[in-house]
């Protein structure tokens, strides 16, 4: 019986930190995000989870490549400053969901941005190459 209560706790521990972790992820349009850069000044850093090849071939400015693919993208998902807000995205939405949960879990404070860079490219915003 005790041994139920210890898991039991333990398992309402664990889903009070998910739905807090949850809590630190806001999901935008790439509309909503460019209004957030460029007419509201919001200072975030862009985190590409594409892998290398797609990003040469159109990025947004100033995004960093740390493709989610990597076996050390976790490692280097922690080593990110905590104190500011990150974008993640992909091609599509699909891979970022992946990377924000472990951004998330390294305690950072991530927008992910749905419909990924295809969907800002169908905005008509910039990309670099």
């Amino acid at each position: 019986m005790m041994r139920l209560r210890i898991v039991l706790v333990f398992a309402v521990l664990l889903f009070a930190v998910a739905v807090q972790a949850e809590q630190t992820v806001t999901n935008a349009s790439a509309q909503e995000i460019y209004k957030l850069i460029h007419e509201q000044g919001g200072q975030v850093t862009f985190i590409d989870v594409r892998t290398p090849e797609e990003y040469n071939d159109g990025h947004i400015k100033g995004a960093i490549l740390m493709p989610v693919i990597d076996s050390d993208f976790p490692e280097k998902i922690g080593e990110l400053p905590k104190d500011k807000t990150y974008v993640v995205y992909c091609r599509s939405g699909n891979r970022s969901q992946y990377g924000k949960k472990i951004m998330v879990a390294a305690g950072l404070s991530v927008i992910h941005m749905d419909g990924g860079i295809l969907a800002w490219k169908r905005a008509g915003y910039p990309v670099v190459k």
